[in-house]
């Protein structure tokens, strides 16, 4: 359905043409008058003009569809170690994103009305397809280039994770681009990378291992909750450490020692008794503030609190089982917050 709005939309550009009064050769294969060594092309059918023309479309982007499938399956092979910090882009995306721009070239060339149904063919002519797809890599090859001399030359971890991810997702369109090209080329021939996937998987991941990510907590039920986020943030692919926490009666103007951290989460829970007159049950409501903290830019990237209500015999048990019925909405809002600084995926 996603490709087919592509299509849709890349039809409106497109000039209105006259049905062809014969029935033409195209509609049962090839039409001398577009010879496969200038184009690719694809005829398709419908119960009305639009739906043949979008079937025509959606065939000539078949053709696409498995290269780049296949060319993803080679990048993912270069990040395979499941670390979620390492992801890459889905398929369904990358073909959008590839697929789109291939049929930017695209035009159907003729249309028929016979057998029931109207026909439409839709060409491709490979060579300034091939010139535009060979422009856009080189503007990607560029910016992984850019990207990765960046990261080779800054001390702050954090824009060195964010620098090589920028690096993984350009290159991973880079290689799905490449793979339309080598289609279109007749030779099959695309352009050499000059970067491997492997490399640029290996440096983000040793970056990666090498990023700081603190935990303090402190407050109500402070262990669990401390616990909560180490697992949760484990869980998802970061390498985290729990840190001391500060005292309560710490001067909070005092600035604290960061030495060794990328980033930190600040976490502080504070409970407040939610008992029902009349119900044995105590009853906690706890309510966690969160700030995700950037000690080399000394700036609080982002702030959120949340709260659940738990209950229990024991108002201490139903503070912890409210901390721990947080765990997930917490630990996905830190995430978000550090994949935001961290850049895009691969």
């Amino acid at each position: 359905m996603r490709q087919a709005r592509i299509l849709s939309l890349a039809l409106l550009v497109l000039p209105s043409l006259a049905l062809a009064a014969g029935k033409p050769g195209w509609v049962d294969g090839k039409d001398p008058k577009y010879p496969e060594k200038e184009f690719l092309f694809a005829a398709g059918y419908g119960p009305d003009r639009t739906s043949g023309e979008n079937n025509a479309m959606a065939n000539l982007a078949k053709i696409f569809v498995a290269s780049v499938a296949s060319a993803s399956k080679d990048y993912q092979a270069a990040f395979s170690d499941g670390k979620k910090a390492l992801e890459v882009q889905s398929v369904e995306t990358l073909t959008q994103v590839s697929t789109s721009k291939v049929l930017t070239g695209v035009r159907i060339a003729e249309s028929w009305e016979g057998q029931g149904s109207v026909w439409a063919f839709a060409v491709l002519e490979r060579g300034p397809a091939a010139a535009t797809l060979k422009e856009k890599i080189d503007e990607l090859d560029k910016k992984v280039d850019a990207a990765l001399e960046k990261a080779d030359t800054t001390d702050d971890k954090v824009k060195k994770v964010k620098q090589l991810r920028n690096a993984a997702k350009d290159m991973q369109e880079r290689m799905a681009l490449n793979a339309d090209l080598r289609i279109i080329n007749r030779d099959g021939q695309g352009v050499p990378m000059t970067h491997s996937p492997a490399d640029i998987s290996s440096k983000l991941e040793g970056a990666a291992e090498s990023l700081g990510i603190g935990v303090q907590v402190n407050g109500t039920a402070a262990s669990d909750l401390s616990q909560a986020l180490m697992d949760g943030l484990t869980q998802a692919g970061f390498q985290v450490k729990a840190m001391e926490a500060p005292a309560d009666d710490e001067d909070e103007a005092s600035t604290p020692d960061y030495e060794g951290y990328d980033l930190v989460i600040r976490a502080k829970s504070r409970m407040e008794k939610a008992s029902v007159p009349g119900n044995p049950m105590e009853f906690a409501r706890v309510v966690v503030d969160v700030e995700v903290y950037n000690p080399a830019k000394k700036k609080v990237i982002t702030t959120f609190n949340s709260s659940k209500k738990e209950g229990h015999k024991s108002i201490e048990e139903a503070a912890r089982r409210a901390v721990r019925g947080m765990k997930a909405e917490l630990v996905k809002k830190i995430g978000d917050a550090i994949q935001k600084q961290l850049g895009p995926k691969g």
